[in-house]
C-alpha cells in the first residue's frame, strides 16, 4: 500500500509519510512481521544504526560511528547500519573490522524498513523521519540532534519522553538557526555542523544501552 502512495525519493520523508498515512487512513501497524527472505539470516537481537540524513553535514560523524561500533562489539548484539543508496559513499570502510556489524546501506527498501524497526531492540539515529518510525513501534531511541531545526522530529519536550534519549550539544545558544550556520562556511565546508560534532556520544551511548539492557565497562 505504502509503495503505491509514496513517491518521494528521500527515506526520511517516506518514514514520515508512513507515520502519517497509517494514522489518518487507519492502515495496519503493529501486526506480526515476516522478514523479507534476504533478512532471514538475522536470527538474533539487533540495534539499527541510521547515521545519515539528506544533508551530509547533518550525518553522524565517522568518529561517532566508530565509537558506537567499538563500544558495542563485545555485547553480543548485532548492529545493522541502514541508509539510502546515495549514502553508500560514506564510511563503509569503518565497519570492516567489526564482526557484529551488517552494512545494509542502500539495501533496505520502504517495505523492509518498518519490518526491521519492528523487530529491532532499538534505534540509534540522526534526527530524521526514522525517529517517527521508531516512535510508531514504541522502540527505545537514541537521537543525535543538531540545532538547525531542533524539535522538528523529536519535539520540543523530547527530554521528558522516557523511551527516548535525545543527544544535543551543551551549547544551545545558536539553536533554531534553520541550518544557516554562522560558525563555518556552509557553501564550502564538508564538515559536520558544530552543534552535532560537539556532542558527547560515548556518555549518551552508555545511558542508552542501559535502556535496552546492555552495558559496557
Amino acid at each position: 500500500v505504502y509503495d503505491e502512495i509514496i513517491t518521494t525519493k528521500y527515506e526520511s520523508e517516506k518514514c514520515c509519510m508512513i507515520y502519517f498515512l497509517s494514522h489518518t487512513l487507519n492502515l495496519p501497524r503493529k501486526k506480526d512481521i515476516v522478514f523479507n527472505p534476504k533478512f532471514e539470516k538475522i536470527k538474533h537481537k539487533f540495534l539499527i544504526l541510521s547515521p545519515f540524513t539528506t544533508d551530509p553535514k547533518r550525518n553522524l560523524t565517522e568518529r561517532m560511528i566508530l565509537s558506537i561500533l567499538k563500544k558495542t562489539k563485545d555485547l553480543n548484539i548485532k548492529i545493522i547500519i541502514i541508509g539510502s543508496p546515495s549514502d553508500k559513499i560514506y564510511f563503509k570502510h569503518v565497519y570492516l573490522n567489526f564482526s557484529n556489524v551488517e552494512w545494509r546501506v542502500g539495501d533496505t527498501n520502504l517495505s523492509d524498513l518498518p519490518k526491521l524497526v519492528k523487530c529491532s531492540v532499538g534505534l540509534i539515529c540522526a534526527e530524521t523521519g526514522t525517529v517517527q518510525l521508531g516512535d510508531f513501534y514504541d522502540k527505545p531511541l537514541m537521537v543525535v540532534a543538531g540545532g538547525g531545526h531542533y524539535g522538528r522530529f523529536v519535539g520540543k519536550n523530547a527530554d521528558i519522553q522516557t523511551n527516548r534519549l535525545v543527544c544535543v550539544s551543551d551549547d544551545k545558544s545558536c539553536f533554531g538557526c534553520d541550518w544557516n550556520c554562522t560558525r563555518f562556511d556552509i557553501e564550502t565546508s564538508k564538515e559536520t555542523y558544530p552543534c552535532l560534532s560537539s556532542i558527547d556520544i560515548e556518555n549518551n551511548l552508555k545511558i542508552f544501552l542501559k535502556k535496552v539492557n546492555y552495558e559496557y565497562a
